[in-house]
């Protein structure tokens, strides 16, 4: 059986041939966003940054690395970090992207001590994606503080699956309240 770091790098490589395109709405202004996943970005969203294992150094090849099983949840545990909770919500991404009604607009100035680069966040029993530009950012556990509190919060009309390879888009879910 796969080890969690492992489940959690296969989780991300099955996202990365769509992108979503979202269609959201404030007071009545509409807003559209879109969601891929470049290899790269799984570096930092799985918490490799913390790790300093060599074989991690390279940001473009740590999915491979991973994947390759070069460094597995042992090699983690063995240098003294604990990033479980960060590759559980990994593992669990699709269904919160594609269940989500809610998109936050990210205020993170207004978030004392909070050094997250993001425009938008998504929250989802109890977990946090931060999104920057149309990547994910960052992702962990929400315990104690509430990172979409004074955030403008936006309702989700659309969601669209686009298969980046084909161009084709399958519409994941659409709010009876859209009017196009």
């Amino acid at each position: 059986m796969a080890d969690l770091l492992e489940r959690s790098a296969q989780a991300y490589q099955e996202l990365i041939p769509f992108r979503y395109h979202f269609t959201l709405g404030h007071k009545g202004e509409l807003r559209h966003i879109s969601l891929h996943f470049p290899e790269v970005a799984y570096y930092h969203l799985a918490g490799l940054h913390r790790v300093g294992i060599a074989a991690l150094s390279n940001k473009k090849k740590a999915l491979e690395v991973i994947l390759l099983k070069r460094v597995t949840h042992e090699h983690i545990i063995g240098a003294g970090v604990a990033l479980e909770d960060r590759w559980m919500r990994i593992c669990r991404l699709k269904e919160m992207i594609e269940v989500n009604r809610i998109i936050f607009c990210y205020r993170g100035h207004e978030q004392p001590g909070s050094m997250i680069q993001a425009d938008y966040l998504m929250v989802h029993e109890g977990f946090a994606l931060f999104m920057a530009g149309e990547t994910p950012a960052s992702i962990f556990e929400q315990r104690a503080r509430r990172y979409e509190k004074g955030c403008p919060r936006f309702v989700t009309l659309k969601i669209e699956r686009e298969d980046k390879l084909t161009g084709r888009k399958m519409n994941l879910f659409m709010s009876p309240n859209f009017k196009r």
